[in-house]
């Protein structure tokens, strides 16, 4: 099960409902209709989808060891120190929920940016809303790292981005590219074409911009995330004590 057992679907149906007055500005017909018919099922997708998991995160409801956000986190923290970077998070979806998470990890600035994000419930200091879109050509040089985590279609500019300006990124590649999450939901489709085509980008551009080397990994199965993970890895600088 995803959301701990101790909910019911009568549970549930009281959530969604105040879910939705919550986000009624940023959630459409489509969205409302995927929450009342799925929201309950506690079930494992293929494809991961964000909204359902950003609505048991926002209630509290998906048991730990399923919270995908949490593993993509921690995978986050074993590639980078966070501590110490001011962080971009492309594409957060409706509610920032990983970028509340990566928030309290950093002392810096952690910037959220998508067009459809909602701006209620923001009560972190050092979380920033925008709502825009992120293009190949938007202002980065503020921050250390770009990261994504099915973000449709946003893969290849950020990338390109990143190389451009000498940044580091972390993606968690969405296989919908830019065909939309719904068709693939429908479709059980993986896109693998389009999956490689964002990996043979990504080590072009990390060899040919000097970005270190490129990691592939990927989450547990327990997520229900089967996607490749990319990030680059600097060499470590070496120090030296003063004698």
């Amino acid at each position: 099960m995803v959301i701990s057992d101790k909910y019911t679907q009568k549970d549930l149906l009281p959530l969604v409902r105040e879910y939705i007055e919550r986000y009624n500005d940023v959630l459409d017909d489509i969205d409302t209709n995927f929450l009342e018919n799925y929201c309950s099922s506690g079930k494992y997708f293929e494809i991961v989808p964000y909204l359902l998991t950003q609505f048991y995160v926002e209630f509290n409801i998906i048991n730990k060891d399923n919270n995908v956000y949490l593993g993509i986190l921690r995978k986050m923290k074993e590639a980078f120190e966070l501590k110490k970077k001011n962080i971009l998070e492309v594409g957060g979806g409706p509610i920032p929920s990983l970028g509340r998470m990566i928030s309290k990890e950093t002392e810096k600035l952690v910037t959220v940016i998508d067009p459809n994000i909602t701006i209620k419930n923001n009560n972190n200091k050092n979380l920033n809303i925008v709502r825009k879109m992120f293009l190949p050509y938007t202002d980065i040089s503020n921050y250390d790292l770009v990261v994504a985590f099915m973000a449709c279609g946003t893969s290849e500019m950020i990338l390109h981005n990143c190389a451009e300006n000498n940044k580091d990124f972390f993606i968690g590649i969405c296989p919908c590219g830019k065909d939309g999450i719904n068709k693939l939901l429908d479709t059980n489709l993986s896109n693998k074409e389009y999956i490689d085509g964002v990996l043979e980008l990504a080590e072009k551009k990390v060899k040919e911009y000097n970005m270190g080397k490129l990691i592939i990994d990927k989450l547990d199965d327990k997520y229900s995330y089967p996607f490749p993970i990319i990030y680059n890895k600097r060499p470590k600088m070496m120090t030296y004590e003063k004698r």
